[in-house]
């Protein structure tokens, strides 16, 4: 007679959570990227005239911050970090392209210094950096 072999299942679960440390980083990173989008977006909209087709518009910068917050608040449980993580660098991604439309469509003019140009490319910088924080945060 033959012996029945007994398989048994092995399963192995992957958390992907961040240490303490690296997770109170992440979400100071966060914060200040929401509060400079919506600083950025309202002080520029409050300087550059209506006729200008690179004047932000409040509801994607709004929006935009909130989904920062939102990502910011996921990274505080273990379980939907990656979801954190993954909205925060969706959001970055897409800030990064709206900065380099808004810089395309400025009009500005040789005579202003620094110009209607630098501060979209100023965010174009620091929402690269957004990106990089959220990736690292992910892998």
């Amino acid at each position: 007679r033959r012996s029945k072999s007994t398989y048994l299942k092995r399963t192995t679960i992957i958390q992907n959570s961040l240490d303490s440390q690296s997770t109170i980083a992440v979400s100071q990173q966060a914060a200040a990227y929401a509060a400079v989008i919506a600083a950025e977006g309202f002080f520029t909209r409050s300087q550059m005239k209506e006729d200008n087709p690179g004047r932000p518009s409040i509801i994607p910068i709004a929006a935009s911050a909130v989904a920062i917050i939102i990502s910011l608040a996921l990274l505080q449980n273990d379980s939907t970090q990656s979801v954190g993580c993954i909205l925060g660098l969706v959001i970055s991604v897409a800030m990064l392209g709206l900065y380099v439309r808004r810089i395309s469509v400025t009009k500005g003019s040789p005579e202003d210094w620094p110009g209607p140009k630098v501060w979209p490319g100023t965010m174009i910088l620091i929402s690269f950096f957004a990106l990089n924080v959220y990736f690292q945060a992910l892998k």
